[in-house]
């Protein structure tokens, strides 16, 4: 630090006030900074974006299995429902199923393992008033039932097994010996443990398609090709009052030893062919909407005890560029 003398004070003094003052500036100039860096100030740019999403159909069906317990033959399970969602980028326009059955007649059998639990799947819209189907049931020739009162030229008979209801039906094969567009007999009133239902069915007053309450239906099958028979058809009893029948197809082998009862499947031969049959949902399904089955099981009677299994399969069609 620079010492003045006495008689430099006053020059002195008048230096040191200078610098003083320099250094209170320089100070104030400090603060001033401070003070500004202390504060915030923002900028923005904005960026497009752009994705192409390529085109991928993906469906994810909800719980991916279902399991009835303690069902005894004659009756239905408690009702479940699955749900059919659009997870892919594509709008689904058509779902239906495809259900597992057994290869030959499990009834009456000593192989237990026969019976496939698929057959006894049926299937409803999620809506009010909407009636359960067979996605598919199939039915095969039975032995003699020495109670079935049967027409001329009957060659198989058998049962359209739905729960508490069964149905008997008797095939006649044509001229050149198959059944593809021979006569399907189909009884009208449900046979089941308490009531023998339609037992003749040697004089069917009603058409395949025609509403009745008694007796009996008739009418010849359609020849789609050496293989197949069709014919649209209902079942069970029908009035105006508070009976319905159930809108089926069927699809008969050429050797009348399987008979395929059909609603919601695609897949089969004379699908295409038939009326009744259609799509389970035919409406568009937008990426990420959903669509709601319900699901239950018909057990038939005579089916032995421990655990079925079987596989219902969803297909679903989306429309792409």
């Amino acid at each position: 630090m620079k010492v003045c003398s006495k008689n430099k004070m006053k020059t002195c003094g008048i230096k040191s006030r200078r610098i003083l003052q320099g250094l209170f500036a320089g100070l104030f100039l400090i603060a001033l900074i401070g003070e500004a860096s202390a504060g915030t100030a923002t900028a923005n740019r904005t960026i497009s974006i752009y994705v192409t999403v390529s085109e991928v159909t993906i469906v994810s069906v909800t719980p991916d299995s279902l399991n009835w317990t303690n069902v005894a033959p004659g009756s239905s399970g408690s009702p479940k429902a699955i749900m059919v969602e659009n997870m892919g980028s594509t709008n689904v326009t058509r779902v239906w199923f495809n259900a597992s059955f057994p290869s030959s007649l499990p009834y009456g059998s000593s192989n237990f393992n026969l019976h496939d639990a698929g057959n006894f799947l049926v299937i409803k819209k999620n809506e009010t008033g909407a009636l359960w189907y067979h996605p598919n049931l199939v039915e095969y020739n039975e032995s003699e039932l020495i109670y079935l009162t049967m027409p001329a030229g009957v060659l198989t008979h058998g049962r359209f097994r739905d729960g508490q209801s069964e149905y008997f039906w008797a095939l006649a094969n044509e001229s050149t010996g198959n059944c593809t567009n021979g006569t399907l007999y189909l009884g009208v009133d449900p046979h089941n443990s308490t009531q023998q239902g339609t037992i003749d069915l040697s004089a069917c007053a009603w058409s395949l398609t025609q509403r009745a309450t008694s007796g009996c239906r008739t009418g010849s099958l359609t020849r789609l090709d050496a293989n197949w028979g069709y014919a649209d058809i209902m079942v069970g009893r029908d009035d105006a009052a508070n009976l319905i029948g159930l809108n089926y197809s069927v699809m008969v082998k050429e050797n009348c030893q399987q008979v395929f009862f059909y609603r919601w499947n695609q897949d089969l031969p004379t699908a295409s062919a038939t009326v009744q049959d259609e799509d389970f949902y035919n409406s568009t399904i937008y990426p990420g909407g959903n669509v709601i089955a319900n699901v239950n099981v018909n057990v038939p009677y005579g089916v032995p005890s421990g655990q079925k299994s079987g596989t219902l399969t969803v297909y679903v069609q989306a429309i792409t560029a």
